[in-house]
């Protein structure tokens, strides 16, 4: 009989919980039922997007606007052309402030609370982004990085991609330029730690500069340091010039690039090389 009873017990129980999915389900089709409705309704008829941000702005007759396509206070509305004022919805913002938005990089397609939006956008991993190589700059999702270097970004490679597997937790990696060849673009990608990092080095005005970027967001980036040395590999070399901080991720924009960094002078460069015209280029990877 205790048997029996128990097995009734589960059954009354997994129908309850069929009965708990079914009406789950239901609610779900509700919410996103009238998500679409509000949607439409918040739709800008002139870019056509929802907006994720306030102000909208409406007419006297309660036809919307995004704030990037309103023009100003003698604007005609784009559907029944009466004047636009400054007339702006609470309504309307109410709604944008409390419903989940599609993040609009292609292929991507999750939705987010519109506090959380802008969070995912910097760190969507469709969100376009430039290639490392400078003499590239092609823009492309950000998961599609590493394809790209291996198959398509001709100006950064004259092989096939050769990534370099760093295994120990702070790893020295060391390679040799002669010095008339240093002074053109120059890319080089490791591997350490599950992640990607892409050291940079490039001319301008009879400088030589080094940087390291990463393949994370700005957030990732925060917890790695790479210190950067330039020494001589030779007898006749002299100094050393060290730089350490945090890699750049792939979010930041050329003119920082540009002007960050270790920037090394053609002269301080040269009294490195020695006689040999030859120096090396250590990298140091540190988890913070």
């Amino acid at each position: 009989r205790g048997t029996v009873e128990i097995n009734m017990s589960k059954t009354t129980l997994q129908t309850s919980l069929e009965d708990l999915e079914k009406e789950n389900q239901k609610l779900k089709e509700k919410y996103n039922s009238l998500v679409c409705k509000l949607e439409e309704r918040l739709r800008c008829p002139v870019c056509l997007e929802v907006p994720t941000t306030g102000p909208v702005y409406n007419c006297l007759y309660g036809h919307s606007v995004c704030s990037s396509c309103y023009t100003g206070y003698n604007s005609d509305c784009p559907q029944c052309r009466v004047k636009m004022y400054k007339i702006t919805s609470l309504l309307a913002a109410t709604v944008i402030e409390n419903i989940d938005h599609t993040c609009q990089h292609e292929g991507c397609g999750e939705r987010f609370p519109a506090d959380l939006l802008g969070i995912h956008h910097d760190q969507c991993n469709f969100r376009l982004v430039k290639c490392p190589a400078l003499k590239c700059r092609d823009t492309m999702p950000f998961n599609s990085i590493i394809d790209h270097l291996s198959h398509d970004c001709s100006t950064l490679f004259h092989l096939p991609v050769k990534i370099m597997l760093v295994t120990n937790d702070s790893a020295s990696l060391k390679y040799t330029f002669k010095e008339q060849d240093a002074f053109t673009f120059f890319t080089r990608t490791f591997f350490w730690e599950d992640h990607y990092f892409f050291s940079i080095i490039y001319p301008k005005k009879n400088t030589l500069r080094f940087y390291i970027q990463m393949l994370g967001s700005e957030e990732e980036s925060k917890k790695f340091k790479i210190m950067i040395t330039i020494e001589p590999t030779c007898i006749g070399g002299r100094g050393k010039h060290t730089f350490i901080d945090h890699p750049f991720s792939m979010n930041g924009k050329d003119d920082f690039f540009e002007d960050s960094g270790l920037i090394i002078g053609r002269r301080a460069l040269e009294s490195v090389s020695g006689d040999m015209e030859k120096f090396k280029c250590v990298l140091n990877f540190y988890k913070v």
